[in-house]
């Protein structure tokens, strides 16, 4: 017990007074001291019941601690003092600077809770390791020897084979810190399914990447609740559009809205009133615009309130897309586009909310723009425009959450924009 305290409950440079360590009935006093040049000062005591109960823990204990750096405060719990006397938890006091009035007083875990903790991640571990071979095995069984030199599909096989372990896979910075194992490991067998598909050269719709791999009812239904996400990450991590793979349809039409002149090869569209397209016409179309300003705007109320100003829009040949309050795939791709085809392209106006979630969109779309020549500039809650993404980060520390509608302005406030 004495080993366990010390590496888990002491701070720099205390220790434990074994000289002064104390034995009333079944509960054991440890002092905690700090050694000075000097003098000794007594900073803590800890309560404990060194010969613990045996029997099995309480699940509803290992739940409410998770690990040592846990505390809780006396009457947390009405079995707090049961399970204080099977030698479970600890009861840690620490004094002010005098040693004597107490500061606070809260429970930690035992060393058999602890033991417990560790010997449920070690079993965690094993069944994460046996589903990540589960996974292995699967995706060994595709036959990637019609690979050849084709880059992407090397790319999807030097990926998944980094995961050699449950470690690894934890550990990759390319997941959202959030993703759990289940979570991640679902990831890689959807990479593979897609990777199944991409080597058949034939184009695929959403249904098709589950129903092909899992081979099952319900199987066409596995990825469908992650799927903004998984094709997100996918993109990003091959840099690439899924519609390069061989998706061509989502299984759902999503609407994107805008207005401005637009070129395809199946549709065009002019400026005057707000037009949708969708994300299936994305994947299959090469859109353009002959626009000199792409605005990114956040809300729809903010697209209709600027494409009600014609004059204004054909003037200053801009082109207006919503985002819808958040930035989808098919957003991100309609816009990559547009940067890649439009030749007439000279200056990107992000415009979003100004709050926690409009900073993030504003950050998303600054990772999709970034990479391009085009000159790229952020509407600030001030009613200025600035070129440094940090300007938004500081600007709006000092305000309230702020939605678009509030400062909507009009076309002499935005060409003002455009123009500084």
């Amino acid at each position: 017990m004495y080993s366990f305290i010390e590496k888990n409950y002491l701070l720099s440079k205390e220790e434990i007074d074994l000289f002064s360590v104390k034995q009333e009935n079944d509960i054991t006093e440890i002092p905690i001291i700090k050694k000075t040049t000097r003098k000794i000062k007594k900073v803590g005591l800890l309560k404990c019941v060194l010969d613990y109960s045996i029997q099995p823990l309480e699940k509803e204990l290992l739940t409410i601690f998770a690990s040592t750096n846990v505390k809780k405060p006396l009457g947390f719990h009405p079995k707090e003092r049961e399970w204080f006397h099977n030698g479970w938890i600890l009861e840690e006091i620490r004094f002010k600077k005098d040693g004597i009035s107490i500061e606070d007083v809260r429970y930690r875990i035992g060393e058999p809770v602890f033991l417990a903790i560790k010997e449920n991640e070690k079993l965690k571990i094993e069944d994460y390791e046996k589903q990540l071979l589960q996974w292995k095995v699967q995706w060994q069984s595709i036959n990637i020897a019609k690979l050849e030199d084709e880059e992407i599909g090397n790319r999807i096989v030097e990926w998944l084979g980094s995961f050699t372990n449950s470690k690894k896979l934890m550990n990759s910075e390319e997941f959202m810190s959030q993703w759990k194992f289940e979570k991640r490991l679902l990831f890689l067998h959807f990479v593979s399914a897609i990777f199944q598909l991409y080597l058949s050269q034939q184009p695929f719709d959403w249904k098709e990447i589950g129903a092909t791999y899992y081979k099952k009812i319900g199987g066409s239904k596995k990825f469908d609740r992650h799927k903004e996400e998984f094709i997100d990450l996918i993109e990003k991590i091959l840099d690439v559009p899924i519609s390069d793979l061989g998706l061509r349809s989502l299984g759902v039409i999503v609407p994107l809205f805008f207005t401005g002149n637009l070129y395809g090869i199946y549709a065009n569209y002019k400026s005057g009133c707000v037009h949708a397209t969708t994300d299936d016409a994305v994947h299959r179309e090469k859109f353009a615009t002959d626009a000199n300003v792409l605005w990114i705007v956040e809300n729809r109320g903010v697209l209709t309130r600027m494409a009600g100003e014609v004059s204004f829009v054909e003037d200053t040949k801009s082109f207006i897309i919503s985002s819808d309050g958040q930035i989808r795939s098919s957003h991100a791709n309609f816009v990559k586009q547009l940067i890649k085809n439009s030749i007439n392209l000279e200056k990107i106006i992000i415009w979003t909310d100004y709050d926690q979630a409009g900073q993030s969109i504003a950050n998303g779309w600054r990772s999709i723009v970034e990479r391009s020549i085009v000159e790229v500039k952020y509407v600030l809650p001030n009613g200025e425009v600035t070129k440094q993404f940090d300007d938004i980060l500081e600007t709006t520390v000092y305000i309230e959450n702020k939605e678009q509608e509030e400062m909507l302005g009009g076309p002499n406030f935005w060409e003002k924009w455009i123009n500084e």
